[in-house]
């Protein structure tokens, strides 16, 4: 059985990584990880292919996470997790193909404090198939 979504989570961190400079990339954050920090989060797939010859549609969740008196901080990071993944085609692996990837940005504050913390999230979707 084919792991279509640990191949993209993998490509995804490995691309985040080495392309994100002003946070930590993180598939599962550590407990109580300060920010600035990027999580790959949530992932969907639907099945847009045959029964026998598999194409998903996958969805996955960016979510960024900045502290500080304005939003700024947060659109930079965003800005660059954009650059690093918008129309980025990962490379094949031995057992998936992708297609190139698709980014939609959006953000929002998430506690209004002394020093608020602004969180965003963006949405890649890509398509993965058998190689």
């Amino acid at each position: 059985m084919t792991d279509y979504q640990g191949a993209l989570e993998a490509a995804l961190f490995a691309r985040l990584s080495g392309m994100v400079t002003l946070a930590p990339v993180y598939q599962h954050a550590p407990d109580n990880i300060a920010p600035p920090v990027v999580i790959i989060g949530d992932a969907s797939s639907e099945n847009v292919g045959a029964k026998d010859s598999p194409t998903l549609r996958f969805d996955v969740t960016i979510v960024s996470i900045v502290i500080g008196p304005a939003r700024k901080p947060l659109n930079a990071l965003q800005a660059e997790v954009f650059a690093a993944l918008n129309g980025w085609t990962p490379d094949a692996t031995g057992e998936v193909t992708f297609g190139d990837v698709t980014v939609t940005t959006g953000s929002n504050r998430l506690l209004p404090s002394e020093e608020p913390i602004y969180y965003g999230e963006q949405s890649i979707s890509v398509f993965v198939f058998d190689a």
